[in-house]
């Protein structure tokens, strides 16, 4: 029989839940309209446990409370009944909880009746599953762990169950089922054919503890036993354009390095794979879909080679990127080693280490063996956070430039009268180590030719890391973080990029590829150089070429312009209107398009109203498509300094 348990409680927690995420409701009616007497309980697929008993309500809506009690039937998974127990006059809209009888691992269904003047006038059946062990899906591991586009990939589930038990598995992608069956089947792993193109897609693995009946391929309804894992699809790095790279996502034995073709120091000999030697016991860490190894002091890994490039013993054109996060412990601080590459006595050529400050520190070795150290002028919070903090290296005949970027933006440049040489082909590569700063790290490149063959440094760091966030909602991004010009920029007159600014000379101008534009809202953004965004005196016509365009190309016209001093030009409007700011260096606007009629709005709150004498925000309307482009002149004196520009799509389609 089941013991039925009749009173009042303020919380009472009913269901095991032993998922790593998800917060499946305790509670669901099936009703739309609810009725006079209804029954709440638990949803279906619900896991219980002996430590935890079952609840449920009556909801009575009216005020008549006579006569009414509660019928429970309890039947296996095969439909015999196991047992029956009547409650007269139960608590209404009051919590019971239930205590269920000592039950096998499996499937069950519980049917509740409430029965007044000899009628059911409310009825719930539910099926769950009850459990003496623990069920638990600790992870997803895929292999291999760079997952790229239009492949197939082993996913496995890493899973926490009794021993001898065989449960029911249903891997979906972004909500569609992939694939189900038992462990036994072999279920706790799939073969995972990618998407075609590159994005983040949500694999999710439920686990039933029982597998549906033999007549049934599959549950209905959800289990509260699952785990959600976003996959990061991403087109392979180009060899050719790494000399490095380490992706700690994998156990020590199995962690390499890939030094490219192009990656020795004679410039030439063939891709070799080299395995990475762990430091003391580094302790994998998983931060969300991320994999990698918690350092502290004394622990770290070790590669008998340099990860960045040289010839001749100098130091050539680099960019170190590095996928990191840090945390202090009280005794320790935040002090410490991230990598360094050392020579045969262990005295560092090249050193990348956080200072007592939080604040991140390279440290290079001259011809004559000074170290000198370069700040970078900010902070990395010891929260645990993931932080990507890139460093470019460009060494030429006198000087050396460094330009420093966290999570994509540029944060510091400077140039050194100082040549970095001395690097030997015996040098060796610490990550962590000894006196290693205290935190994980997930993964590590090193870039250093472009797509030519040429020796340089990265020129995407900025619509890299703004595609990891914003994916498909990326529209246009240039950080001008290498030494040339990309593709999607086309420029006339005199121009040169320097410490990540595209530098415009006199009467200099460039205009981006047509960006076409679907219905929805594009924030864009051009951020000048403070140099360039104080450049207010000057003749009016020199004032009247200092502007960015905002042209339609599929006539050429000017749509609006905006000053270089934030002020917003309409044609066919003598007054400049204000453009509403937040930052000092930055010009930003949002652009509001609908594809049905071809219209571009200018959003008002960009606007200064006080001195807008627009009526109407309305800046295009055609037929066909909207397809516009930036164009930005230089007025005749001075340079004009553009650190980026990007286009991103802040809301999602509507007609």
């Amino acid at each position: 029989m089941i013991k039925s348990i009749v009173k009042f409680i303020l919380f009472i927690n009913l269901v095991v839940i032993v998922s790593s995420c998800g917060d499946s409701a305790l509670f669901s009616t099936l009703q739309d309209t609810t009725p006079a007497i209804d029954i709440k309980t638990i949803s279906d697929g619900q896991v219980l446990s002996p430590d935890k008993n079952l609840s449920l309500q009556i909801i009575n809506s009216s005020s008549d409370e006579k006569d009414i009690s509660l019928e429970i039937t309890l039947k296996d998974v095969n439909a015999n009944i196991i047992s029956t127990s009547t409650i007269d006059s139960p608590g209404l809209n009051e919590d019971i909880t239930l205590e269920l009888p000592r039950l096998s691992d499996g499937e069950y269904t519980i049917i509740f009746k409430v029965i007044k003047n000899g009628e059911t006038v409310s009825e719930k059946t539910r099926t769950f599953f009850y459990i003496t062990g623990i069920y638990q899906i600790l992870g997803i591991q895929s292999d291999p762990p760079v997952i790229s586009p239009n492949t197939e990939v082993k996913l496995k589930a890493d899973l926490n169950i009794p021993d001898n038990s065989n449960p029911f598995l249903r891997w979906s992608q972004n909500g569609k089922v992939i694939a189900s069956g038992t462990v036994s089947e072999g279920r706790d792993s799939i073969e995972w054919e990618t998407p075609k193109k590159e994005g983040v897609y949500t694999i999710k693995v439920e686990l039933f503890p029982a597998a549906p009946p033999a007549a049934d391929n599959d549950y209905t309804f959800a289990s509260s036993i699952y785990l959600s894992s976003e996959m990061y699809v991403t087109a392979p790095l180009n060899k050719s354009s790494y000399y490095s790279a380490i992706y700690f996502n994998n156990t020590p034995e199995e962690l390499g390095m890939v030094k490219t073709a192009l990656g020795t120091f004679s410039g030439s000999g063939n891709a070799q794979d080299f395995t990475i030697t762990p430091i003391g016991s580094p302790n994998p860490d998983r931060h969300l879909s991320t994999a990698g190894y918690s350092l502290s002091s004394g622990e770290g890994f070790f590669a008998d080679y340099s990860i960045i490039p040289a010839e001749n013993g100098r130091i050539e054109p680099f960019t170190l990127s590095l996928d990191f996060a840090l945390s202090a412990l009280p005794e320790h601080g935040v002090k410490g080693s991230i990598l360094s590459v050392n020579d045969e006595q262990g005295i560092p050529f090249f050193k990348l280490q956080v200072n007592d400050s939080s604040e991140l520190e390279a440290s290079f070795r001259t011809a004559d063996s000074t170290l000198i150290t370069l700040n970078s002028g900010f902070k990395i919070e010891p929260s645990g956070e993931i932080t990507k903090v890139s460093l470019s290296v460009f060494p030429s005949d006198n000087s050396t430039e460094i330009i420093w970027f966290k999570n994509g933006f540029q944060k510091k440049s400077e140039t050194t009268d100082i040549n970095y040489t001395g690097l030997n082909a015996n040098a060796v590569t610490i990550v962590g180590g000894q006196d290693s700063f205290t935190g994980s790290i997930y993964k590590l490149t090193v870039f250093y030719r472009d797509e030519g063959g040429n020796s340089t440094i990265d020129p995407d760091i900025l619509n890299d890391e703004l595609t990891n966030t914003y994916k498909e909602n990326l529209i246009f991004a240039d950080g001008f973080d290498g030494r040339y010009l990309n593709s999607d920029i086309t420029v006339n007159g005199e121009w040169q990029i320097n410490s990540g600014f595209l530098i415009l000379k006199q009467s200099a101008q460039i205009e981006t590829e047509p960006i076409k534009l679907d219905t929805g809202s594009y924030r864009f953004t051009i951020a000048l150089s403070p140099e360039s965004k104080s450049m207010n005196n000057g003749d009016e016509e020199s004032l009247k070429k200092r502007k960015i365009s905002i042209i339609d190309t599929s006539t050429g016209n000017e749509i609006f312009a905006i000053l270089a001093s934030g002020a917003v030009v309409f044609p066919e409007q003598d007054s400049p209107v204000t453009l509403n700011e937040t930052d000092s260096t930055n010009l930003s606007f949002t652009l509001q398009c609908s594809k049905k009629n071809g219209s571009i709005s200018l959003l008002n709150k960009d606007l200064n109203k006080d001195n807008s004498g627009k009526e109407s925000n309305l800046l295009l309307e055609n037929s066909g498509e909207v397809s516009i482009s930036l164009k930005i002149v230089n007025p005749e004196k001075d340079d004009m300094s553009i650190d980026y520009i990007t286009v991103i799509k802040t809301d999602e389609n509507q007609e």
